[in-house]
């Protein structure tokens, strides 16, 4: 199965993140966020959400979304 990265829409080859090219798109596709964007969404949400969330919910929703940068 393919993995691609939802915002940047970067490929993940053998454990490495590459440009996107059309010939990388066959079959089915899994979306996650590759690290860079994993951590560019967190800063995005903690910002927009600090002033209603706790640290504890922000450490959280880190680690959510490093989970989701390393599974598909």
């Amino acid at each position: 199965m393919t993995v691609q990265c939802c915002k940047c829409k970067r490929f993940r080859v053998d454990g490495q993140w590459s440009a996107p090219a059309a010939s990388l798109h066959q079959g089915d596709v899994s979306h996650t966020y590759c690290p860079v964007c994993a951590d560019e969404t967190f800063i995005e949400l903690f910002s927009a959400q600090a002033s209603r969330s706790t640290a504890h919910e922000a450490l959280c929703l880190r680690e959510f979304l490093g989970q989701l940068a390393m599974t598909a």
